[in-house]
């Protein structure tokens, strides 16, 4: 999986009130996304060289 950013383990910090907790969890859904759609591109990338 060579087209994922090397930044992968971003340290959120440390969990403040509600709000920065929904903060968080957008993030890791996003992160999630991302991570999915990374290992979709590096898929297409290996069918079609």
């Amino acid at each position: 999986m060579r087209g994922l950013p090397a930044r992968l383990h971003s340290d959120p910090g440390p969990p403040g009130p509600g709000g920065q907790r929904a903060l968080g969890q957008a993030s890791i859904m996003a992160y999630s996304i991302g991570l999915r759609q990374g290992a979709l591109a590096c898929a297409a990338q290996a069918a079609n060289p």
